[in-house]
């Protein structure tokens, strides 16, 4: 297996070759989670992946609870199907708790177990029959509870609660995103035992993002190295592995059937799945283009344009009265093939904010 076969194998089985189906959930069950703390990004994430995709048509998949966003792995934010909620949480949670109780700890913010609780309580209590209820109107209820709510704490004390399967985010208000009980908002399902749960988590990743080590899925994931053992011996014969460049490789023995070879072009928001969920970032980058798609500080990539699998540019919008504009920031040569499919890239990015669109930037 070479880069090239690497890089649009992950194309077909992450589905941005051709979307999986109409239902935005399809989309995310397949992905397992999708990374998700850049709220209007990850729409488009999910949206891409999705056929007659629109804004609008993510965020009801949303209101009609058939995705949910929550702290979940790693200590940040991801979409997952509803109906997986329950057996990631309950397999995560453990983790999740850890990292904010050591990140109290380092900060001196003067949270134990017991405020924890005493905080999880007045939360309910805030949320109770059916409430939807902002960052801001959490952290009053708080505060009128006794309980001090400054950034640092109102953060790690909500992301103890949505670790602790207590709260999750519902719809949006305006431009506010509301906290919602869980109990209330999803529907009781059958719970996974762990090892169950782990061979469906692992199992989960490489259909969706192989080629991948089994490092890209440790680190994806969050689980233990053991965990990630015990998963792998799971995974069967539907799974296959192949060497490149001195590492293992895992993906699904047969992959999602494709018509032709991928040179389609894709904008990708910078925290998408296809960029973002391996250990290792390199694989559609160029040498030293990687460097020239992260943005300022911490190393994060901004948005990236994508080509037969590769990386050849980054990508802006700004969107106005008139419509959305799409800047090109290109890192090489294109044919005016690939400038066409960019073209349409931006076309389709267009379709699903429902606006017009302008296409900017100079081929190098």
């Amino acid at each position: 297996m070479n880069a090239i076969e690497l890089v649009r194998s992950r194309l077909r089985n992450q589905f941005l070759h051709e979307p999986i189906s109409d239902d935005p959930a399809d989309a995310v069950r397949w992905l397992g989670a999708v990374q998700a703390q850049d709220y209007l990004g990850t729409l488009w994430s999910i949206g891409v992946r999705t056929r007659g995709a629109t804004e609008l048509s993510i965020e009801r998949a949303i209101d009609d609870r058939a995705i949910v966003r929550t702290w979940f792995m790693r200590g940040t934010l991801h979409f997952v199907a509803a109906e997986d909620y329950r057996w990631m949480i309950e397999l995560m949670g453990p983790r999740m708790r850890r990292l904010a109780t050591g990140i109290a700890r380092t900060n001196n913010a003067e949270l134990d177990e017991a405020a924890f609780v005493e905080a999880n309580e007045v939360i309910a209590g805030a949320l109770s029959s059916g409430g939807q209820l902002t960052r801001e109107e959490l952290a009053r209820a708080l505060e009128e509870a006794g309980i001090p709510a400054s950034a640092l704490r109102l953060s790690l004390l909500l992301q103890r609660a949505q670790a602790d399967g207590l709260i999750c985010y519902g719809p949006r208000r305006g431009k506010q995103v509301t906290h919602v009980l869980v109990d209330d908002w999803l529907p009781t399902v059958r719970s996974l035992g762990r090892d169950e749960a782990i061979a469906a988590l692992t199992k989960r990743y490489f259909q969706s993002h192989g080629p991948a080590t089994v490092d890209d899925f440790a680190w994806w994931s969050g689980l233990p190295l053991a965990d990630v053992r015990a998963g792998i011996a799971s995974l069967g014969e539907s799974f296959a592995c192949a060497e490149a460049d001195g590492r293992t490789y895992w993906m699904p023995a047969a992959e999602p059937a494709t018509r032709g070879a991928s040179q389609t072009a894709h904008l990708l928001w910078g925290f998408d799945e296809y960029v973002v969920a391996y250990k290792d970032r390199s694989a559609p980058f160029s040498d030293g283009n990687i460097e020239r798609a992260k943005a300022l500080g911490g190393g994060m990539l901004r948005p990236v344009v994508v080509v037969g699998g590769r990386v050849v540019g980054n990508w802006r919008r700004k969107i106005g009265t008139r419509g959305v504009t799409v800047e090109i920031d290109y890192f090489e040569h294109t044919s005016a093939h690939d400038r066409r499919a960019i073209a349409e890239a931006a076309e389709e990015y267009a379709r699903f904010l429902g606006r017009p669109v302008t296409i900017t930037g100079r081929p190098v």
